[in-house]
């Protein structure tokens, strides 16, 4: 699916979200929105759009550039957690030349303005490999409840990533 096809997607979804919950919309607004929702299919489970939706309804009302907000933040706090994994196997410097490299590479600067899924799951996979590292270092049934955990949630944000984190865990 090309980006321009994923992104629409992601709004028609948080919209009908939004639409459902809301009062001020008319009925025939919300029907057509879960229509449009229903016709897309699922790819993966819609949690980036709930999220997205959740904050429209924060601020009542329905921006775009939300969605775009929360994929930079999502980006840069994959970058932190980037950058404490690269510190924990490499020198202060390699930990710095990688994470910038993350933080300016082209692809990395579309997908944090991107409407997508992606920057979510990408933090999550970051955060996921930090605590697969954490519990390698020290073992601990609670820190391998937690990595489990928190893998277990990025498997459910979107799937793609199952076999590099079975490939982690290993």
């Amino acid at each position: 699916i090309l980006l321009a096809d994923r992104e629409f997607r992601a709004a028609l979804i948080s919209r009908a979200y939004y639409f459902e919950t809301e009062d001020s919309i008319p009925e025939w607004r919300k029907r057509v929105a879960r229509v449009s929702k229903e016709r897309e299919g699922p790819l993966e489970p819609p949690i980036f759009e709930f999220l997205v939706s959740s904050v429209y309804r924060a601020v009542n009302g329905e921006h775009l550039w939300i969605a775009r907000v929360l994929s930079s933040v999502f980006w840069l706090i994959g970058g932190a957690f980037l950058y404490f994994i690269a510190r924990k196997l490499a020198s202060v410097e390699a930990a710095l030349a990688g994470t910038a490299y993350y933080l300016f590479v082209p692809l990395g600067i579309r997908a944090s303005r991107s409407f997508q899924p992606d920057t979510l799951m990408i933090m999550m996979f970051l955060v996921s490999l930090w605590m697969i590292l954490r519990h390698c270092d020290r073992p601990s049934r609670t820190r391998l409840l937690t990595a489990a955990a928190v893998t277990g949630l990025t498997l459910l944000i979107r799937p793609l990533v199952l076999f590099t984190l079975i490939g982690a865990f290993l």
